[in-house]
């Protein structure tokens, strides 16, 4: 079974590009934790919709989630031939909620978010988890959804 299960960060922005014939691709690099705590960089590639909605909601630094395959290429170039190994998208995953992911896309802002939360504490307004709500239900907007 060739099945491959990654969780990272985005490595480079998406550049979508169109083949000859037409078709959506998107190829990206995802770092993940590996032994010893390096990171490793994962060469990816989507195509079609899942390039189109990868280059439209995912960037640099995302943190993301996705299965496929692994496939094994070469190319020559120059009279000498490269093996390549690349991990063909099935799925993937949102990880970042909606606001992290656009301070992740419009740089940081630290300072500012740290200043909110400081201002936020003095009025009583304290974080809560994602699912603690005492019981009452939830009211999710279409503003939390990622796409």
């Amino acid at each position: 079974m060739n099945l491959v299960s990654l969780y990272g960060r985005v490595a480079n922005d998406l550049e979508l590009r169109y083949t000859n014939s037409g078709k959506a691709v998107v190829q990206f690099s995802i770092a993940v934790r590996g032994y010893n705590d390096k990171s490793n960089f994962i060469r990816c590639q989507a195509w079609e919709k899942r390039a189109e909605n990868l280059a439209n909601y995912f960037h640099k630094g995302s943190r993301i989630g996705v299965t496929g395959q692994l496939v094994s290429g070469r190319y020559d170039k120059d009279g000498q031939t490269h093996y390549t190994q690349d991990v063909v998208v099935n799925t993937f995953d949102f990880v970042d909620s909606k606001q992290e992911s656009q301070r992740l896309n419009h740089g940081n802002d630290e300072a500012i978010d740290t200043a909110a939360s400081r201002t936020n504490s003095k009025i009583g307004n304290t974080k809560r988890g994602p699912f603690e709500n005492n019981g009452n239900q939830i009211d999710i907007s279409d503003d939390d959804v990622p796409f």
